[in-house]
Parts: structure tokens; C-alpha cells; sequence
């Protein structure tokens, strides 16, 4: 049955589709698709429920022995609300009527409704295991925990917003109840676990994240047009980057223009024949607006809690932060909810190597990493939003593994936020103050549960960036008490910066009380340009490239590492220096519990292993005294 949401907000009745103007006297009733059976409405507020039917006809929705009725407007537009109900785990019919059509839902559930959107990463799945180093969260061995369902969404990228989900041949999509998640599976499914578990209500996810998608597909076209053009032959950002995704398409060959797309979709559309037009076609996905057209405007007013977010490995380029604020303000007016909005950080990259001598530099999701963090200071004092760290669970590829973690934080923060409970701490210490004190930097922490843990690096580097005097350093970190600490130049020159974890796959070096590292950040205190100390070598090199260097974890006592190729599949081994810190006494290179061969070497007064490692395998070197602690760690 084709279905339509109401246009609510008074839209133009011109970015309806064309089937929406051609009403004949007696129109079928129709619901908005986003309903449907084993769907979750959301408990303790007011919950719309909307349609279209015959103009001047009478609907009524019953539902928990609620009977709301309305009558359709001349262009057959109709809504009730629902009064706010509380949680139930009963599965319940819900029926809308209208003269003698009738439609009925079954095992419709009330309890928290989340939104998660973004791109690959809230798609992509990781293993549920204990990674020795985070808090590992289990569900309770409990049968009568309430369900968890999810409703996916279909194919479909429009230029104009649609009045319901798009309903292509290949578009249908339903609401699942997922009663195991197995030993796999992705953050909103991880998110909603801990969610159920703790709140002891049905969870519903709206499910809407495309893979591989910019932050301007999924903005509206009015927020899109608020940023300026950086060509001044544009009036706005919209047409400028349309512009530029029309010459992406073209350079293509695929189509000569979105437009041209469209054309051939209506075509399929009237006579399916193979796949959608559009699949594989990423590039359709990255026009402005496409995405909130299909997949956020349709459930404007689908009654929710809050939604989940993680974005920013395709950019686009510009005020990546003022853009992701003004998103969600767009997003908040338009569901008519003061929605809880909470996003993640981007990940580190283990294929850079973490710097023994003192410096800083970043790579695309470092940069885009900054932006997200910047954008929480954006939303004020917004009691409603919050962002997650995630840098550290990064690996070798743009999707890291650790989804569990990944979702066990967005779930820590909703419960903080929406739901003022303290399940454990979402994210590592975050910087809340920094103020020079003479020649000292006194820095003041959040997030740090029952207090800071400050643990140097290899060879006691601090982790902490100091440039003062024209010279770069690792600062001498002193803490004052659970939430300070005090850094200085090692030779007490003045300060003009200090940073904590800016590069791609820093040291971790600062922690709270559940294990979680620190939020990178840059605190300047003049305008002087900080240098970088000069690299005399890598922590590892290869005598002969046979893959990436991936590494992997490191700590004062030792380090895990991989020699990575595109084939997992691939054998064979590669000669590798490995650095070895003065501090290690009795040192041992292993593999799983096995021992490795090595041999030492002086270069240049500096002490290295030479060892032949297998590829595609992990490696762990350390000193002796901490090899059993550096086993517990598995993160990768």
C-alpha cells in the first residue's frame, strides 16, 4: 500500500510528487510508512500519527485504549496525537479507520525511539569482546529483557524533499526485532543493548545511515544555503557544490546529470528490470540535501528521544563544525523536538607511527576530528548534546573494529543526558581549563570518574606537547589533584602552546578512572607558531617494504605491532628494527605467547632489535617485568 507523510510544516505543495496532486474522489486510506508492524513509538511523549485519505473524511487511530480522530484536509493531509504513554513490553494492535477502509498494525511496542544516521561507520559491524583495556559490557543472563527492533530504509536520493520514503522496487524496508545480536554487529545495535538493558523498555532504531556520505547530503537545502559560496560566481555553498557534483557525475559517464539519473529511475521504476540505477553509484549519494530529502524529511514528525551520529570521512570541505550545528538546529525545528543529539569523534590511524621526538601533525580525520570537538563548544550551554571520543579505537582503515566500545559510549552518554543515570564514564578526561600560571600551564579535566591517571610513554614521554623559548618539548607533567595537572618546559621557558594527542596515532598517556585515554586538544596561549623537533628515526623500519607498519598499542613498558598487507592471506616475513627504549631491562619479541629471535644492535647510540617478524601477524616487544600486562591487551 503506497503511504504518505503529511506535509506538516506547511511545505509548498509544489515538492510533493506528482501522485500526491492526483487525489480521485475517494482516496484509499494511507499511512505514513514509517509505521508499520513491530514498530516502537516513543513512551511519555505526545506521538503523532499521520496519513492521507479522502478530503473531508473522518480517521480515527486507536491505540492502548486511546481513540483520536481528524479530518482530512482538502489536499486528503490528516494527523492525530497520541497522548503520552508509558513503556510496554505487550505487543498491541493499533487501528486507523476511515468510512469502511481500515488498516490495523500489529505488535506495535511503546518505549525509547532513537534515530542513528551518519555514514559507514554506524553500518559496519565489530566483534563483541573484551579488549583488555576498556570496561567489557555484557547484558544480564536475563530472558525477560524487552525487545530491541529496528526499522531500516531502502534505496533513494532526491534534490526535492519527499512528503513519505521513497518506494522503489528495491526501496522496501520494515521494522525487525532483534533478539540476539550475536557475536557481530553495528553501534546503534550496541548502543541500543546497554539502552535496553538499563532502562528495562523495548527500544526502537531508526536506522537511516548511508555509507561513504558527506555532511551537506544529509543538511536542508535552506541550512545549506546559510554558508556562503567560496567562488564568488555562487550566491551559497548549495550551488556551488552542486555545481560541483553535477561535474563530478558527468566526468563519470554514468549520467550526464542528476536530472538524467532521475529520468532513467522513473523509467525503472515504471518496469524493473535488474537493479536499482543508482546502486553502486556513491557518487548520487554525495549530492547537497539528497539524503535529508529521503531519509530525515519523510519522518518529520515521528516522535523520538534523541539520535546518534557519526560522519565526517567524506567532508566536504569548509566550516565542517558551524555546518554539523546548524544541521541539527534544522533537524530539532523540524521533528518539533527538543531532540538529545550526540555524535562521535573520527579515529586514529595505527599506520602512522606515534613521535618520539616532541611534535604535532594531523591527517584528514585528526583535522575533522578538532571540528566535532569545537562544535559541542558551538552549541553553548545546550544541555542536550554531546560528543563521544572515539580517536582512540581507530586502527589501520577508516572502519575501526571496536563497535562495541564505539556503541557502549554513545550509550553512556544518552543515559547521562536523556536519562540522568551514571552507567560509567562515555569518554576519556576532556580539557575544561587551561591557564597559564607564570611559566606553567595548570589544566583542568571533566570526565575523570574517581580521578586523572597520568602514565608516561616509552622512554617517560609525557604525551604532552610544550613549545616556549623557540623550542618544541615534551612537558614535565606534574598532578596537582583528581582533576589537575600542572605542565612545564623542561627548561622553564615561558609557554605559547601545550597539545595533548595531536597526531595521527598519538601516545596515550593520560586516563580517567575506567581506563579511557584523554581527548586530544590544543591549548594556545599566544599567537607564536609552534616547530616541530626533527625525527631521527621511526619506532619501526623495515629493512625491505613487504606491507604497512601498523601500530597497534603502545605503553611505557612495550608495544604490539603489525606488518600489514591488502591480502590478510599473505605469508611470509619481513626483517624489522625495532627502537628499544633505555629504561627496558631484559626485553622479549613474541608472537601470540611465542618467542622471537632477535638481535641486538647500537645505531647511532641508539638501541634497536633486529627481528624477523611474520606478516599479517601480531608482534608484541617488551620488557619483561610488564610482558603478562601487555597480554591482556587485544584491541585489534
Amino acid at each position: 500500500m503506497k503511504r504518505f507523510v503529511s506535509f506538516l510544516k506547511g511545505v509548498a505543495p509544489m515538492l510533493l510528487c506528482l501522485s500526491c496532486f492526483l487525489l480521485p474522489a475517494h482516496a484509499e486510506l494511507q499511512l505514513a510508512s514509517v509505521f508499520g508492524d513491530l514498530a516502537v513509538l516513543q513512551r511519555e511523549k505526545p506521538v503523532p500519527v499521520w496519513g492521507r485519505g479522502t478530503p473531508g473524511a473522518e480517521v480515527t487511530v486507536a491505540f492502548a485504549g486511546q481513540r483520536k480522530s481528524a479530518v482530512c484536509n482538502a489536499e486528503g493531509e490528516w494527523r492525530v496525537v497520541l497522548d503520552p504513554m508509558p513503556a510496554s513490553h505487550e505487543g498491541r494492535e493499533m487501528t486507523i479507520t476511515s468510512g469502511n477502509d481500515r488498516e490495523v498494525l500489529n505488535d506495535v511496542l511503546v518505549g525509547e525511539v532513537w534515530l542513528a544516521a551518519g555514514q559507514s561507520n554506524m553500518n559496519h559491524s565489530g566483534p563483541d569482546r573484551d579488549v583488555g583495556i576498556y570496561p567489557f559490557y555484557q547484558s544480564p543472563d536475563d530472558a525477560d529483557l524487552p525487545e530491541i527492533r529496528v526499522r531500516r530504509f531502502g534505496v533513494g536520493v532526491s534534490l526535492e524533499p519527499l512528503s513519505d520514503l521513497p518506494e522503489l522496487p528495491e526501496s522496501s524496508a520494515a521494522w525487525s526485532t532483534r533478539t540476539q545480536l550475536g557475536n557481530s554487529t553495528n553501534m546503534p545495535l550496541y548502543f541500543a543493548r546497554i539502552l535496553r538493558d538499563q532502562l528495562r523498555v523495548p527500544v526502537g532504531i531508526l536506522h537511516v545511515a548511508v555509507s561513504g556520505t558527506n555532511q551537506v547530503a544529509w543538511m536542508a537545502r535552506e541550512t545549506v544555503e546559510s554558508f556562503p559560496a567560496s567562488n564568488s560566481r555562487f550566491e551559497n555553498f548549495y550551488e556551488e557544490f552542486l555545481q560541483e557534483r553535477q561535474e563530478g557525475l558527468a566526468s563519470r559517464g554514468d549520467f550526464a546529470s542528476f536530472e538524467a539519473f532521475k529520468e532513467q529511475e522513473a523509467e525503472w521504476a515504471r518496469n524493473p528490470s535488474g537493479n536499482w540505477p543508482g546502486r553502486r553509484r556513491l557518487e548520487l549519494a554525495q549530492f547537497p540535501t539528497v539524503l535529508y530529502n529521503t531519509r530525515i524529511y519523510p519522518l518529520q514528525t515521528y516522535a523520538m528521544r534523541g539520535l546518534i551520529w557519526h560522519q565526517g570521512e567524506a567532508g566536504p570541505r569548509g566550516p565542517f563544525a558551524e555546518r554539523h550545528v546548524a544541521k541539527f538546529q534544522q533537524w530539532r525545528r523540524q521533528f518539533d523536538q527538543d531532540l538529545y543529539v550526540i555524535w562521535g569523534t573520527l579515529s586514529r590511524h595505527t599506520r602512522s607511527q606515534p613521535p618520539l621526538n616532541p611534535g604535532t601533525s594531523g591527517f584528514y580525520r585528526s583535522g575533522t576530528s578538532m571540528s566535532h570537538r569545537h562544535a559541542l563548544n558551538l552549541f553553548g550551554e545546550d544541555p542536550r548534546v554531546d560528543f563521544v571520543e572515539i580517536y582512540d579505537l581507530g586502527n589501520h582503515d577508516t572502519h575501526f573494529d571496536m563497535k562495541a566500545e564505539g556503541g557502549r559510549r554513545y550509550a553512556l552518554s544518552a543515559l547521562r543526558l536523556a536519562y540522568g543515570l551514571d552507567a560509567g564514564l562515555p569518554s576519556g578526561p576532556r580539557l575544561a581549563s587551561g591557564e597559564l600560571q607564570g611559566n606553567e600551564a595548570v589544566l583542568t579535566f571533566d570526565l575523570v570518574g574517581n580521578g586523572l591517571h597520568y602514565r608516561p610513554s616509552l622512554n617517560a614521554i609525557s604525551g604532552f606537547f610544550v613549545f616556549g623559548g623557540g623550542e618544541p618539548a615534551w612537558g614535565e607533567v606534574e598532578q596537582m589533584d583528581n582533576r589537575t595537572l600542572r605542565v612545564r618546559h623542561p627548561n622553564g621557558h615561558a609557554l605559547d602552546r601545550v597539545s595533548y594527542g595531536m597526531s595521527p596515532n598519538p601516545h596515550e598517556t593520560l586516563f580517567n578512572s575506567d581506563g579511557l585515554p584523554a581527548s586530544p586538544f590544543n591549548r594556545r596561549f599566544t599567537s607564536t607558531r609552534p616547530q616541530n623537533m626533527p625525527s631521527e628515526f621511526p619506532l619501526i623500519q623495515q629493512e625491505e617494504n613487504k606491507g604497512a607498519v601498523s601500530i597497534l598499542h603502545v605503553r611505557r613498558g612495550g608495544y604490539r605491532f603489525e606488518i600489514r598487507t591488502r591480502n590478510r592471506r599473505d605469508t611470509g616475513t619481513s626483517i624489522v628494527l625495532l627502537w628499544v627504549p633505555e629504561e627496558w631491562q631484559a626485553i622479549r619479541v613474541e608472537r601470540g605467547t611465542e618467542p622471537l629471535e632477535f638481535e641486538p644492535k647500537i645505531i647511532d647510540g641508539n638501541r634497536f632489535l633486529r627481528v624477523e617478524v611474520p606478516i599479517n601477524r601480531s608482534i608484541r616487544i617488551a620488557d619483561t617485568r610488564v610482558m603478562e600486562e601487555m597480554r591482556e591487551e587485544n584491541r585489534f
